[in-house]
């Protein structure tokens, strides 16, 4: 038997109940959200939380390029 979606609590949500926690379902009816969620995070957070990640991982993947880059260059320069 399954829950419906509106009894089952998104991954993506608190609920405001005093149930106890339980294993989060994965299924795609675990994404719809009922009248007792509330969101975690609001449009702009995550906005906000993305842009930081994806900033962090543009500032490493360019400091490993020049790592590379100069590592390539010294190799040429000692083989002339």
């Amino acid at each position: 038997t399954s829950s419906s979606p509106s009894k089952q609590q998104s991954i993506f949500t608190k609920s405001t109940s005093n149930k106890k926690p339980s294993v989060k379902s994965c299924s795609l009816t675990a994404l719809t959200s009922s009248t007792d969620d509330i969101p975690m995070f609001t449009y702009a957070q995550t906005a906000q939380m993305c842009a930081r990640l994806l900033g962090e991982q543009d500032k490493l993947i360019r400091e490993q390029y020049e790592q590379l880059l100069t590592t390539k260059l010294n190799e040429q320069y000692e083989q002339f």
